[in-house]
């Protein structure tokens, strides 16, 4: 039976082995061991990869269609041509509606209860209902705008709104004042003080019983004594813009030039364009705007070799970068001396894209604002559409970037706060706008666009600041506006110096007489060659583009500029720089510009000829900023002092009148019943009242320091409250049980009515003498 079993090991019977002899068997278990640990540990490992694999791909995927999604929606409504109806979710009561309840479809922003017991509800949508203490609907308003923030500030409700604006509610009705630039996210109590908070960051504090008949005569005293608390910084700034061409000229005379120019000056701003180019560049663009802004604010690799070499010609360490944006090829560098840096700060970044499809990063603008002595700057670098023909578009280009161009990021916030009423028209006003950026309709031919923002307002919770809320701007790049003329003449004229004649035919002049493009800015005179376009490497001044092409030489690269007063035309402003006969005369202010102004003159504006590595001239413009510099401690006691007198010069505010229906209560013995006190407001205004405790037995009947709380054996309700004229308001004491106190003694305490008004102006702390004391002897003889 066996005999065929060749080659297998058999035993004394002649039987097969069927496992490994008793030596051999230990070693084979611990190799199936370790077998089994390696194939379990490659097991968890595959596992673990194909999860951590997953995670990412479902990351990967998720950011992508958000991406893709956004980017949708800005092609959908670059392309929109239809104005399909919202779907609207909102399934709010009537206001007349009693009963308690939540209006569905908004989104609560704060609940507030007031002095009076009534609650305050406030939703985001701008929507505003008052509620009595049993929950019975009041009323409700529509704000107009987005709420933010709500607070009970002293016998008042105060509003933070959407746009910077605090809504405060009275008796007599409501009362707005501007706060912020931005929206006011918090509103705290403090004492006789309310400090709110916005979303860019900004603090104030208020009085509470802000606004008052006095603020116009305090806001007069101030104006009159503003002039002493300022005095006049006078700096130089460097602003430098370059088409680089794709280009990293290390060793490029350019440097040089930046190490020359910035000898006297205490700020740089350099502007570049085409850093590099491809469609692969303006989708990583695209994408790095939306899912990682910081990314743009650090740049890539080419944004931090040109910020490196930048950095090291102006001087290195004496200097600072205060901020930095990219947008694909597009990027703009702001540098300060480092002595600088106490006064410099609130830095931010913003681009636009106007580039392919309207959403594309290789055309638009990208800036940085921040603020110089408390006064904000704002520094743009632009790339607009090419090729000669294309003024229509060029202009479109500068409208959107003057509407869409705004510092605040809003990511961290909910931005959807308009109210549901007007959802059909800001979508109308929209789409109207959408079509003008898509090229469907011309752009407007007024000023409508100019360093403001156009008829519709976007109702974020935070518009933030844009161009025109900067007291300076620099606006340089490539602009792509070309000269109308023949190849031929146009060289000509440069050979002959014939500069006035293509100055006359240069369309971004002509847009800007005809009010379609850099309206309220300056350009300083044009007194160098048209700066494009160079054959690149060729060191002949006049070595324009000597392709078939022979594109038409033209002054593409510019700088424009202002200071806190909008120049309405900007060439009738050129002649007047023009004329200047020094530098000096640059450097002082007119002596009709107001104290608190910021005002810039150009000192020099010209080209680096001597750069030739790109088929664009460098150009450059030496700027004097004359700016007010606050003293802010000296206008801190200034401002003290004024409200102080203001609120002492008003009328005395009438002392509140409240009457106590006796002055000496006898809780009985074992009756657990309550006994009455009542309060009578017979003043003409509004008395507040807080139950106190005097804590010392000694000086009954004076004013002496107060506990927070009752005696442990008596208890009372309302402890504080607030009565209108005539109100009267019953006050319930009893006697109570505690098991810690073991005596047969008389139990007796002082109370006080501590009566209160409206917060005085000005006030730092309400009155708290004898005559503000109302006493209240309660004994009772009950015993345990």
């Amino acid at each position: 039976m066996f005999q065929d079993l060749k080659g297998l090991e058999l035993d004394a019977d002649g039987r097969v082995y069927l496992r490994p002899k008793g030596g051999d068997l230990q070693q084979v278990w611990a190799e199936q061991e370790a077998w089994g640990a390696s194939s379990e540990k490659a097991t968890h490992a595959f596992l673990e990869n194909l999860a951590v694999t997953g995670a990412r791909a479902a990351g990967n995927a998720g950011k992508a269609a958000k991406y893709i999604g956004k980017l949708g929606g800005k092609l959908a409504r670059n392309f929109a041509s239809s104005d399909p109806k919202p779907v609207s979710f909102s399934t709010s009561r009537a206001p007349d509606d009693e009963g308690a309840g939540v209006s569905k479809g908004h989104h609560l922003r704060a609940l507030v209860a007031a002095h009076d017991g009534s609650v305050w509800v406030a939703f985001k949508s701008g929507r505003l209902e008052r509620y009595k203490f049993n929950a019975r609907l009041l009323w409700c308003k529509e704000t107009g705008t987005g709420i933010a923030s709500m607070a009970s500030i002293g016998l008042n409700i105060w509003v933070g709104l959407a746009d910077g604006r605090v809504r405060v509610y009275k008796d007599s009705g409501q009362q707005d004042f501007k706060a912020h630039d931005a929206g006011i996210i918090a509103i705290v109590p403090c004492g006789t003080r309310a400090f709110t908070l916005a979303a860019d960051g900004s603090l104030k504090g208020w009085d509470a019983h802000s606004p008052s008949p006095l603020d116009a005569a305090a806001r007069a005293a101030y104006e009159e004594g503003a002039g002493a608390l300022v005095s006049r910084g006078n700096l130089e700034m460097l602003c430098l813009t370059w088409n680089v061409n794709e280009q990293r000229p290390d060793g490029s005379p350019l440097f040089n030039w930046i190490a020359d120019l910035s000898g006297k000056a205490s700020i740089a701003v350099v502007a570049l364009q085409e850093i590099e180019m491809g469609s692969s560049s303006v989708a990583i663009a695209a994408a790095k705007d939306v899912l990682n802004k910081s990314a743009q604010e650090k740049g890539n690799n080419n944004a931090q070799w040109w910020q490196s070499q930048v950095l090291h010609s102006l001087g290195g360490e004496r200097w600072m970068r205060v901020g930095l944006r990219q947008l694909s090829g597009m990027l703009v560098m702001v540098f300060a001396l480092s002595s600088l840096s106490a006064n410099v700060g609130e830095v931010s970044t913003a681009s636009v894209a106007c580039g392919v499809l309207g959403v594309g990063g290789n055309k638009g603008g990208v800036a940085v604002s921040f603020t110089l002595y408390r006064r904000r700057l704002c520094c743009v670098s632009s790339h607009f559409a090419a090729h000669q023909g294309a003024v229509d578009a060029r202009n479109r280009d500068y409208a959107n970037i003057v509407r869409s161009l705004n510092f605040v990021s809003k990511g961290w916030y909910d931005m959807q706060v308009m109210s549901d009423d007007d959802t059909d028209t800001r979508r109308k006003e929209l789409t109207k706008l959408s079509e003008n950026d898509s090229g469907l309709d011309s752009p407007r031919a007024d000023s409508e666009y100019d360093l403001a923002a156009s008829e519709f307002s976007t109702p974020e919770l935070f518009q933030g600041q844009g161009m025109r809320d900067a007291e300076m701007l620099v606006w340089a790049g490539d602009f792509n506006y070309r000269i109308e003329a023949t190849y031929e003449d146009a060289l000509e004229r440069i050979r002959n110096n014939e500069l006035d004649y293509l100055i006359e035919r240069d369309q971004c002049r002509r847009e800007m007489y005809a009010g379609h493009a850099f309206q309220y800015v300056r350009e300083a005179p044009i007194t160098f060659c048209p700066t494009y376009k160079f054959d690149k490497y060729n060191a002949d001044p006049f070595g324009y583009d000597s392709s078939e092409k022979r594109r038409v030489p033209a002054w593409t690269d510019r700088i424009f500029f202002r200071g806190s007063a909008f120049i309405k035309n900007a060439i009738e402003d050129d002649v007047s720089v023009r004329s200047a006969e020094s530098e000096e005369s640059a450097l002082t202010p007119p002596p009709q510009a107001p104290v608190d102004e910021v005002v810039v003159k150009a000192l020099k504006y010209s080209a680096c000829v001597d750069v030739i590595e790109s088929d664009h001239k460098p150009v450059w413009a030496l700027l004097a900023l004359d700016v007010p510099v606050t003293n802010q401690e000296k206008k801190r006691r200034m401002c003290s002092h004024i409200l102080k007198r203001a609120a002492n010069q008003g009328q005395a505010p009438e002392r509140p009148a409240l009457q106590v229906s006796c002055d000496s209560v006898q809780l009985k013995q074992d009756v657990r019943r309550c006994t009455k006190v009542t309060l009578t407001n017979v003043g003409s205004q509004k008395a507040t009242f807080c139950l106190v405790h005097q804590a010392s037995r000694q000086g009954w009947g004076q004013p002496g320091r107060f506990d927070a709380g009752l005696p442990d054996w008596l208890d009372a309700f309302p402890l504080h409250g607030c009565l209108t004229p005539q109100e009267s308001v019953d006050v319930h004491m009893a006697a109570i049980s505690n098991e810690n106190v073991y005596t047969s003694q008389a139990m007796e305490a002082l109370l006080f009515f501590r009566v209160g008004t409206e917060l005085v102006a000005g006030a730092e702390q309400q009155l708290d003498d004898s005559s503000n004391l109302l006493p209240l002897h309660v004994s009772s003889h009950r015993r345990f």
